[in-house]
């Protein structure tokens, strides 16, 4: 028997990676430009424009997130449009009205004739844009976003026209809702549009701080109810903004035009920060170049190269738009989930292949054909893969035969999942969630796996490779027979067939030398035809 051990330091190869990690405080921008802006508007220094409550600084003058960086308000564009953002150019814009809300830039930073009660304010920012505004709590700045002499208490008067009530609506049809909105001012600053599905108790959010266009198209949400509503509030332009708003007189319905394999709907699949308007700001992407910054070589994964990927060009990944697809037909909605990392069509397996002193192939375990793209299963191979299937509980409601693999959404059940523990792995804490091993076992601490194989005989050497491959020739066939006809399983697949069949990656190889046994030959001895036998050492 030869016996060979797969790691994850496989073999006698070691690979070790350093990170170090810079953390930095955020930036506060080009500091020669803010010095620039202080150094033309002195009197500013030490107001709103210059520092948080927490008397920190910030950029907020020019940038909507006040650490600095990312998107300029309309004020910072006007800076940045300057040929080299000296004193001298920033005064000279003191006459225009950089954020269109009716007042000069000097008028809100200097307000010369002393007629304001909330001076300075950001001559960048308005009630319509502050929506944008990020890494500073918006409490600190709505009385600091347009000249006010604090007589305006008025707020906005808002109608909601439709929905209004009674109306019946089918999931993911198009429509559109209507409203007014007028301010004794003569300007509605911003509007933002809310819908209901509990009568009232939650709010989603469909637009936020949009021009009063009165109108909004809204694509209905598979969430079916007797207790939607709409609601619009607006604000006017005083400082601090008031506020008005309207909904619905009255509920109206929601009902389900989806079907699939289970009758699922939209709120099957509420995670916190999945929908449009729903979550918390982002991290700018600085926060994850400690992780994608180019630790591995400079072509493979430089900062550059992974900003904007995964996630961000899901929309365009082949493979994810196939597998939402077929995700989407068993379970209604379910593609709203992150799908990027199911297991299946992922595997890993060892590739050993006996060869005898004339370099003759003997035997081989493991073997691939990448004519086919098929992975052989031979009686001594070990995959190491996780193998999602359909439960038996559910197989009957959801028409598919127990264990059928690769539905996404259907899978409640593990029928296999032999990948190798990481460091520190332990069964009680894999228990703990869900994650034991399926078909292998794990002692406490192992972070490797061994594997035994035949030797064949006259073999003189062995060569071990380590292959990883992303996707199964299965996967693919799955997609391409599963998916909406012409649709993107079938281009997934395409693109797959023409394009070499995803062949499996060699991660690491090895080749063993291995000890001659010794052989037993019969020999004849003696006249009267005795026989017996001898070694023979090849």
């Amino acid at each position: 028997m030869c016996t060979s051990t797969v790691s994850r330091h496989p073999l006698t190869t070691t690979l070790a990676a350093m990170v170090v990690v810079l953390i930095a405080t955020p930036a506060l921008g080009r500091p020669s430009i803010r010095r620039n802006f202080f150094d033309a508007y002195p009197q500013a220094v030490g107001t709103r424009l210059d520092l948080r409550l927490n008397n920190t600084q910030h950029c907020g003058v020019c940038h909507f997130d006040f650490n600095g960086g990312g998107p300029r308000n309309p004020y910072g564009l006007a800076v940045g449009g300057t040929p080299n953002r000296t004193a001298a150019e920033i005064l000279a814009l003191g006459n225009l009205d950089s954020d269109l809300d009716g007042y000069s830039n000097d008028t809100e930073i200097l307000d010369p004739g002393g007629l304001y009660t909330n001076t300075p304010t950001f001559p960048g920012l308005t009630a319509g844009n502050v929506g944008q505004v990020v890494n500073t709590p918006l409490a600190e700045i709505l009385d600091h976003l347009t000249p006010s002499t604090g007589a305006d208490t008025t707020p906005p008067v808002v109608t909601v026209l439709f929905p209004n009530g009674g109306q019946s609506l089918g999931s993911s049809s198009q429509q559109t809702i209507t409203w007014t909105a007028t301010d004794n001012s003569g300007t509605v600053a911003a509007v933002s549009v809310y819908v209901t599905f509990d009568g009232g108790v939650t709010w989603d959010p469909l637009a936020l701080s949009m021009p009063n266009t009165g109108s909004l198209t809204w694509f209905v949400q598979n969430r079916p109810t007797t207790l939607a509503r709409a609601r619009v509030e607006a604000i006017d332009g005083a400082s601090p903004p008031n506020v008005g708003s309207d909904q619905s007189d009255a509920p109206f319905t929601i009902y389900s035009t989806a079907s699939g394999r289970v009758p699922t709907t939209l709120r099957d699949f509420d995670m916190p920060g999945t929908q449009p308007l729903g979550a918390e700001t982002l991290n700018p992407p600085t926060n994850c170049a400690m992780c994608h910054g180019g630790y591995d070589q400079p072509e493979v994964e430089p900062y550059y190269n992974w900003q904007g990927s995964l996630m961000a060009h899901a929309s365009i990944d082949p493979l994810f738009l196939a597998a939402m697809d077929v995700a989407n037909q068993d379970a209604p909605e379910s593609g709203d989930l992150c799908l990027r990392w199911y297991p299946e069509g992922r595997r890993m397996w060892l590739n050993v292949r006996f060869y005898g002193r004339d370099g003759a192939l003997l035997s081989e375990s493991g073997a691939y054909d990448a004519g086919t793209a098929e992975l052989i299963h031979d009686p001594e191979i070990k995959v190491y893969e996780a193998v999602p299937v359909v439960g038996e509980n559910i197989a009957g409601v959801v028409g598919l035969p127990p264990d059928t693999e690769f539905h996404f959404a259907l899978n409640n059940k593990m029928l296999k999942d032999n990948r190798i523990p990481p460091l520190g792995f332990t069964n009680a804490a894999y228990a703990a969630f869900g994650g034991s091993p399926v078909g292998a076992v794990y002692a406490d601490g192992q972070n490797y796996d061994v594997s035994d194989y035949s030797i064949p005989p006259g073999a003189a050497r062995a060569e071990v490779t380590l292959y990883y491959q992303s996707i199964s020739r299965e996967f693919a066939e799955f997609l391409r027979d599963n998916s909406t006809p012409g649709g993107p399983g079938e281009a997934f697949y395409n693109l797959w067939a023409a394009n070499g069949r995803c062949p499996p990656e060699p991660m690491v190889a090895d080749t063993l030398l291995l000890r001659a046994p010794v052989e037993w030959t019969p020999q004849r001895l003696g006249a009267a035809g005795a026989t017996g036998a001898q070694p023979v050492t090849p």
